[in-house]
């Protein structure tokens, strides 16, 4: 090439670099059910710039329910999609070949949640009325066990009675609804129970005057909740960018886990109608019960304890025939945990 030709090349290449600007960020959406304060860490890595730093550009969308947002995966709608790991193998039972790739939520981050005059002694629950999300879902299924360890029987499938107790009056009656009806249901006297979420529950404690008598992050232990989700076809045909994205998450999580208080001015960014002294409360119920991941790793021992409960609400669920092996791919974590120690 003649030095003309080469000085024609050098200009065109920085006049395309002035008319085009930098190399434009990989755009990918991740499908949620709905705008869950659980979610924060996602929502932190998003905020943060973790996936920026990895040259994505993703955005969250927001479709409703989790069925909704596992089908945008499968349609090729969205990257990936986050909710409980039950929706995805629920996909995976019905042929589709879906992945776990990371979770967003590593306890059952739930808390029984009542008015003050009820206490863990299940006797002070005759003639009350709970309100839980229309099952399937782990809130059920929780409490449905604690119903059985504790003498209650049913009698039809919103009521339940005291063994040896016949007087209907003292019977705990269930109310079924949309997930977040029950905070309405509790600030408004129809309800004097729930097993809540964050905030849910600190809004309970610190508007409301409820205590909380049973943490079932301590009680349960270990329990995947919410996951990343994508399929297979993703991981088989763009490793690269599933690599990004969890090494994006593993550092997020990581910054995330030792300054708690960034995590929750990132929160009272994406919840800007919620309270900050019930932002505080919740963001240190959930880092004290361990919710927020500090790493992508998660094991086969929380994937089962979530279908154990699922399997107490629903024993026929197709999703209890999944195993972890066929629907967990922890490599990306794992290759993630060890690059960013």
């Amino acid at each position: 090439m003649n030095k003309y030709l080469r000085n024609a090349a050098f200009l065109f290449g920085v006049t395309l670099s002035f008319v085009c600007g930098p190399a434009l960020s990989q755009k990918l959406t991740v499908a949620e059910p709905g705008r869950l304060f659980q979610y924060s860490p996602l929502y932190f890595a998003v905020e943060k710039g973790y996936f920026k730093q990895e040259g994505l550009d993703v955005s969250i969308l927001s479709v409703g329910r989790r069925d909704l947002a596992m089908k945008a995966v499968i349609q090729g709608q969205a990257f990936a999609s986050v909710h409980d790991p039950v929706e995805a193998s629920l996909a995976k039972s019905r042929g589709a070949d879906v992945k776990l790739i990371a979770p967003v939520v590593n306890v059952a981050a739930l808390w029984l949640t009542v008015d003050k005059d009820i206490t863990l002694d299940s006797k002070s629950w005759r003639g009350k009325r709970i309100a839980i999300p229309t099952p399937p879902n782990t809130i059920n299924s929780i409490f449905l066990k604690e119903l059985r360890e504790n003498g209650w029987v049913e009698v039809d499938r919103t009521t339940y009675k005291m063994k040896g107790d016949d007087d209907p009056s003292r019977y705990l009656r269930i109310l079924y609804g949309a997930f977040g009806t029950e905070l309405a249901l509790m600030m408004n006297g129809q309800a004097n129970m729930t097993v809540a979420l964050e905030p849910t529950a600190s809004v309970l404690v610190v508007k409301a005057g409820r205590h909380i008598i049973k943490d079932y992050p301590a009680v349960i232990g270990r329990f995947l909740n919410s996951t990343i989700n994508v399929t297979a076809e993703t991981i088989k045909n763009d490793r690269a960018t599933v690599t990004k994205f969890i090494n994006a998450l593993t550092k997020a999580y990581r910054y995330a886990a030792k300054h708690p208080d960034e995590l929750e001015q990132v929160a009272l960014k994406w919840f800007p109608n919620t309270d900050p002294t019930v932002m505080r409360a919740a963001i240190q119920r959930m880092i004290k019960a361990g919710s927020f991941p500090a790493d992508t790793i998660f094991t086969k021992e929380s994937y089962y304890k979530n279908l154990e409960y699922l399997g107490l609400g629903e024993p026929n669920h197709s999703a209890l025939q999944i195993k972890f092996e066929d629907i967990a791919d922890t490599s990306f974590a794992e290759a993630a945990s060890k690059a960013y120690q």
